[in-house]
């Protein structure tokens, strides 16, 4: 067993932020003791926290499940990363810190063998504000008499609304997005949202007794439910709400559920977004199963219906996203370049170390010297190639480098200058990639003498 100081000064521990330092003490002191599992790790205290900093294999993760008791806790620091994957998935998801800027630029994230719970506490009707709303559709205003009668029931307090006159699939997330946004803004309490088709059984005290920006149940196969959602009024769930709103008016015909799993991808690669997962109770759709928080009906299977016809793959497993999305975004504070996304390039049997040190040296180098372009992104690549969409906008540049190559703190710069070279002479551009003619690769190595390069890809002219 260890002391916390050790724990969080371990020589292998990633590079973590400070709420993320803070949410790792507060959850250490919780714990009756501090393990870290190795190869040699074959036995856990009771209620203990185990750090997990290397990835396992089937039969060393099954050990660690098998060895802890329901209240103790599994810590993955690095969480991003693909190898952690099949650790996280023999435990029920407790939340995840994402990253942000070079001072975080990993992922935290935490769970056991049991969904979160309760705490020991005393807690109050009216410790969350409820939010809802409906259409004015004759149904519907049914069954939001139906949640409001489950509301006053229970004593809770609640704001319920009228969504205006224009069809729900054209108007109603937009609406919805803005009504919670709205009580975010007047209130200090978590708010929670519930769809206007639930129906509300026990008292929901989880939002108020747990710390977080965001908390939402995950499907077992990966989708969002969004009929049940709470907030916490902060600066990370404000850039949450800003990207989710950017991306639902861009992108109006996708399903609600994917545009607001994409918007929390894209936040939790910038943000130390504190997210908490909440167990099946508060979206239990199963009539059969007892101690239902909030009922909702039961899901659509999958193509059921002209809009779940064209629903993209679901963009995560275990809560990890997948590629192309970024594991890091930071802003340039002086742009002058297009975006540039870094693709770290690492076999599946590579020391995972290698991909952590690399995310922290670039995300140092670009927090040291942008070199004027607007935006990086980081992404996680295996194998040879990259894929075929990333960069696939026309406004990006993309650099691949490999994990276990150094990055001097004037990457960005020397980047810059190849850059500027390649604007220069459009004929570098000689070969196709893929189908789509944005798609390019660059002639020569092109790399830049401070560990970046080659340039794979180019933006499209202005």
């Amino acid at each position: 067993m260890i002391r916390f100081d050790e724990f969080a000064s371990c020589s292998a521990m990633p590079r973590l932020g400070e709420a993320q330092c803070a949410r790792l003490r507060q959850l250490a002191e919780c714990r009756t003791a501090m393990v870290i599992w190795d190869r040699t790790t074959t036995t856990v205290p009771p209620g203990a926290l185990v750090m997990v900093l290397e990835p396992l294999n089937a039969v060393r993760a099954e050990a660690l499940a098998g060895s802890l008791d329901s209240s103790a806790v599994v810590v993955v620091a690095g969480a991003e990363h693909p190898a952690f994957d099949a650790v996280k998935a023999r435990f029920e998801t407790h939340g995840l810190i994402g990253a942000d800027h070079a001072e975080a630029p990993h992922q935290l994230w935490w769970g056991g063998r049991e969904p979160v719970a309760l705490p020991t506490g005393v807690y109050r009707r009216d410790g969350v504000l409820i939010v809802s709303c409906a259409g004015p559709a004759a149904a519907l205003d049914q069954r939001r008499r139906g949640l409001s009668a489950d509301i006053a029931r229970l004593g809770l307090d609640a704001v319920v609304e009228t969504l205006p006159s224009e069809p729900a699939e054209v108007f109603g997330c937009a609406a919805k997005i803005d009504m919670i946004w709205r009580q975010l803004q007047r209130t200090d309490r978590p708010v929670l949202w519930i769809d206007p088709e639930a129906a509300v059984k026990e008292l929901p005290m989880l939002p108020q007794a747990l710390e977080y920006d965001v908390a939402f149940h995950r499907r077992a196969d990966g989708i969002i439910d969004t009929r049940v959602m709470a907030f916490r009024p902060s600066a990370a769930t404000a850039a949450l709400f800003k990207v989710w709103r950017r991306l639902n008016a861009g992108f109006p015909a996708l399903p609600e559920s994917y545009v607001f799993d994409q918007a929390w991808i894209v936040t939790s690669a910038q943000r130390q977004l504190e997210t908490v997962w909440l167990p099946r109770s508060y979206c239990e759709s199963d009539p059969m199963i007892q101690g239902a928080v909030v009922r909702v009906p039961p899901s659509l299977p999958r193509g059921s219906s002209e809009l779940q016809i064209s629903r993209p793959p679901a963009a995560h497993r275990f809560g990890r996203p997948q590629q192309p999305e970024p594991v890091l975004i930071m802003q340039s504070p002086d742009p002058c370049r297009r975006p540039v996304t870094v693709a770290i390039r690492q076999e599946a049997d590579a020391p995972v170390a290698d991909a952590c040190t690399a995310i922290e040296a670039i995300a140092s180098a670009f927090a040291a010297d942008s070199g004027g372009f607007a935006r990086l992104e980081v992404v996680l690549c295996d194998g040879d190639e990259i894929d075929p969409r990333m960069g696939g906008d026309g406004e990006t540049w993309v650099v691949l480098t490999e994990a276990d190559e150094p990055c001097a703190l004037d990457a960005f710069v020397g980047l810059a200058q190849l850059a500027d070279l390649a604007e220069a002479e459009p004929d570098s551009v000689v070969a196709e990639v893929s189908a789509d003619p944005r798609a390019k690769v660059v002639r020569g190595p092109q790399r830049c003498d401070a560990g970046l390069g080659p340039f794979v890809r180019h933006p499209l002219p202005a």
